[in-house]
Order: C-alpha cells, then sequence, then structure tokens
C-alpha cells in the first residue's frame, strides 16, 4: 500500500532538488530554446519542396508567402489574399455562388483564422519574417486600443483569473520567486470558489493563512490544502523564479508579466484559448510596489496580450487585494511558500509539512504533471 502522507497526499519524493539537480522540467529561458530551433530548421529546410506541392501544410505555405512576399509580413488581410490566391485558385476559379450566397466560398476556403495563427506562430515564436518595426509599433498601438476597448465594453466573456504572490525578496534566499494559482475560467469555477469561502468564514480564524509564520500549529494550514486539493478541477498551479541576489521592483514586474504570458501560452496549448476571455490579476496589495509599479505591469501586459494574443484574450485589470481571509490569496501564498521552502534542507519543522502537502497538491514536485507551468531562470 501507497505510504500517504497527513491526508491522504503521497509525501513529496526526496530526491531532486527544486534548485538544486538539473531536472527536465526545470530550465532557464532562451530567445528560442532547442525545440523551437529545431522546429525552424525544419520549416526552413522545408520550404523549397513542400510548400508548392499538395503535401504542404498550412505552416509551410504561409512561411512560403511571408519569405517570398515581404509585403505580407504586416498585413495579415494581404498574406491570406496570396495565400488563397497561390493555394485555393482551383476553388476561386471554379466557384459559381447561389444567388445571395457568394461569401458561402469563406468556408471551401482554407480557414483565415488558421492562416493567421501559423503566421503568429512563425512570425512571434519562430522569429521568421518579421515586419517593418514602425508598421509593427502602429499595429500595437492600433490593436492595443481595441483591446482597452475590448475590455470595457465586454461583460459576459469568459475570465480567467490569476492569483499570485512573491516570495524570497530578502537577501538571504538568493533568488526571487512569484508564484500561485490560475482560475482557467471564473464563471466554471463560481460554484467551487463559494465552498472555498464558506469554508473559509467557518474556520474562525480572523488573521490572514501566511504559512511562513507556521510555528507548531499546522491544522488550519493542511485544512487549507485539503480543501483545494478536492476542489482543483480547473485550477492550475503556477510560478517562475529567478537566482538572485538582488530583488527589484523591475525584477517583480517581469516575473509577474512573464508568469502570465507563459500561463497562457500553456492553457493556449491545450486548447483553452478558443474564444475571447478577460484576464484578471490578483495580487497581495504591496503600498510602495503597487503605487508606482502597478501601471508598469499593467501597460506592459496589455502590450504584450495585444501582440501575442491578438483579440484573444485581453487585460481587464491588476488588483491589488488585501490578503485578509481571501482564501485563493492564501493559497497563492502557501504555493510560493512551498516553492521557497522546496529548495531548503529537509528537516521535521512543521513548515517542512506543509510544504510537502501544498508541493504533492499542487503537482509543482511532479515533472510528469501537465497541470503545472515553472520555470528556473539561472
Amino acid at each position: 500500500m501507497a505510504n500517504l502522507g497527513p491526508f491522504g497526499i503521497q509525501p513529496r519524493k526526496r530526491q531532486g532538488r527544486l534548485f538544486g539537480d538539473a531536472q527536465a522540467w526545470v530550465h532557464a529561458e532562451e530567445d528560442l530554446d532547442e525545440a523551437r530551433g529545431r522546429e525552424r530548421q525544419i520549416l526552413l529546410e522545408s520550404l523549397g519542396s513542400l510548400a508548392n506541392s499538395e503535401l504542404g501544410s498550412v505552416e509551410q505555405r504561409v512561411a512560403y508567402i511571408l519569405q517570398r512576399y515581404p509585403e505580407t509580413r504586416d498585413d495579415r488581410r494581404l498574406l491570406v489574399l496570396r495565400y488563397w490566391y497561390r493555394y485555393n485558385a482551383e476553388i476561386l476559379a471554379s466557384w459559381e455562388p447561389a444567388q445571395g450566397r457568394e461569401l458561402d466560398i469563406l468556408l471551401a476556403l482554407d480557414n483565415f483564422t488558421t492562416i493567421d495563427r501559423m503566421a503568429r506562430l512563425i512570425q512571434n515564436t519562430l522569429k521568421l519574417y518579421s515586419g517593418n518595426e514602425r508598421y509593427k509599433k502602429f499595429r500595437t498601438e492600433r490593436q492595443l486600443q481595441f483591446s482597452r476597448y475590448l475590455a470595457q465594453q465586454t461583460t459576459g466573456v469568459p475570465e480567467i483569473r490569476l492569483y499570485l504572490d512573491e516570495t524570497g525578496t530578502d537577501r538571504q534566499s538568493g533568488y526571487v520567486a512569484v508564484a500561485g494559482i490560475c482560475v482557467v475560467d471564473a464563471r466554471q469555477y463560481e460554484k467551487f470558489y463559494a465552498a472555498l469561502r464558506i469554508w473559509r468564514e467557518n474556520l474562525r480564524r480572523p488573521a490572514a493563512l501566511h504559512a511562513s509564520e507556521i510555528v507548531e500549529d499546522t491544522q488550519d494550514h493542511l485544512a487549507l490544502v485539503r480543501q483545494i486539493d478536492g476542489l482543483k478541477g480547473g485550477l492550475l498551479f503556477v510560478g517562475h523564479a529567478i537566482e538572485t541576489r538582488i530583488a527589484s521592483n523591475e525584477m517583480l514586474v517581469t516575473l509577474f508579466m512573464q508568469l502570465a504570458l507563459d500561463t497562457l501560452r500553456h492553457l493556449d496549448s491545450n486548447g483553452c484559448l478558443t474564444e475571447p476571455k478577460g484576464l484578471v490579476v490578483v495580487k497581495e496589495a504591496e503600498e510602495a510596489f503597487d503605487k508606482i509599479y502597478r501601471s508598469t505591469l499593467v501597460e506592459q501586459l496589455e502590450g504584450a496580450l495585444a501582440t501575442e494574443f491578438t483579440n484573444r484574450v485581453f487585460l481587464k485589470d491588476v488588483f491589488p487585494l488585501p490578503k485578509g481571509r481571501e482564501v485563493m490569496l492564501e493559497l497563492a501564498d502557501h504555493i510560493a511558500f512551498g516553492l521557497h521552502r522546496g529548495r531548503s534542507p529537509r528537516s521535521r519543522h512543521p513548515k517542512d509539512l506543509v510544504a510537502d502537502a501544498v508541493l504533492n497538491m499542487s503537482g509543482l514536485d511532479d515533472p510528469r504533471e501537465r497541470g503545472v507551468v515553472f520555470k528556473l531562470h539561472r
């Protein structure tokens, strides 16, 4: 029988330190990682042969158009037209629409959205055939204005929520991290969130649950982890860390933004961004940081979303909230604490029991867990 931990969760394996021996799921971020580099090389090598044939994929065909016609790099409409003229020529030539059904041809042509997605992959991810910098800046500003308008006008769209906390900001830590929890669809999770809030109110503990303040009594902290473990469907546990002894506010802005973007990329790769969604980032209120750097974080996030997740994800706001008894921020605190404690020498201290429980519940200690985004930047 498996050796279960304090509340039915398998104890954390002792081998493999979060910040120690290299693990396959902990890696430094690069401009273009090895896998993307190989993908780019394969794509380039295929352009001369498959792009003109019936066997060419949409990605190869789009790359060929971007390579052959530089003017299409800045104009998606022109790119799609060039693509259709070249690869859907038979459909265009033979189309005989019924009266009033002229636009039905769009159903027969290769999908506009697919062509656009492939172009974004090639230009933004594989770093090939980028457009004119001045036009890109104009296009980004125009898209940013539209995203802001969309954020103000839409009230019924699905909402992604990120509850984040930072840790390791003291010089002794040797690193700084931002970690927490992503609610993939706030509307669908609402009934579970309501149950968590009721549970938290019934806990009759007016002070916030800070994992770092554990001395002996771990009962409430383990109870929190048990509650989340039973209601974690639709949640994604996330974290980012940088090894450094200088934890500046600018670094925190970068970590908050990078974690939000990597979370969205993870959701996108798992088919969770098939319709427009709003993004809400909730963090613990820090007066000094929020007064000066919150606007910077908002501005950078808005620009990044407008560029990479055009018309699919828009920023609704970054909310600084007192931790108080907000159960999701308390959970974010425990996730960040678990990462922090995970790099410390193991002991039988009550804090380690809680850290083990958190890491096992969240999957942040298991490289096979798909519901996790975590990177260590060296």
